[in-house]
C-alpha cells in the first residue's frame, strides 16, 4: 500500500527510517481494505481522481480564507497543497484553529512539515472539500 510519493531518494530514505519506528507492520484492517481495493483498482482510482480533479478546479479561485489573503500554488499531482498566508498578522497555527472551530475542517500548520513558512497544508481529496471552500473562501 502506497503512502508516500517523493522523487527525492534521500528524503524517502529518511522518512522511511522514521516510519520504521512508528509502525512495524500494517494493521489487519488496512491489509483487508488493500486486498479489496486491489481486486478493482480502476474503479477506486477513477472515483478518487474525479474527486481530486474537481476539487483542484475549486482551488483555482481560492485566495482568501476567513478574510485572510493566501497564496496557493496548485500541484500537478497529489491531493495536498500548502497555502501561504500573505500577511504576518495571523499565524498559521491561529488560522488552523479558527478554521477548525468555524467549519470543522482539519488543516495542518506548515511547521509540522519542518518549514518556517507561515502556511498551512490543505488536503483536497475529500468529497466534502467544496463545503470547506464555500465556508472559508470569503
Amino acid at each position: 500500500m502506497g503512502w508516500l510519493a517523493c522523487e527525492n531518494a534521500a528524503m524517502r530514505q529518511a522518512i522511511n527510517h522514521v516510519k520504521g519506528y512508528l509502525s512495524v507492520c500494517n494493521s489487519q484492517i488496512d491489509e483487508a481494505i488493500a486486498a479489496q481495493v486491489l481486486k478493482h483498482p480502476d474503479k477506486l482510482t477513477q472515483r478518487n481522481l474525479s474527486i481530486i480533479l474537481s476539487n483542484k478546479k475549486l482551488l483555482n479561485n481560492f485566495n482568501n480564507i476567513q478574510g485572510h489573503e493566501v497564496d496557493v500554488i496548485i500541484p500537478n499531482v497529489g491531493c495536498c497543497v500548502f497555502a501561504r498566508l500573505c500577511e504576518d498578522t495571523l499565524s498559521a497555527h491561529d488560522l488552523v484553529h479558527l478554521v477548525a472551530q468555524k467549519s470543522g475542517y482539519l488543516l495542518f500548520p506548515a511547521d509540522l512539515f519542518c518549514t518556517d513558512l507561515n502556511a498551512f497544508r490543505i488536503g483536497f481529496g475529500h468529497v466534502k472539500f467544496s463545503d470547506f471552500i464555500a465556508k472559508n473562501n470569503q
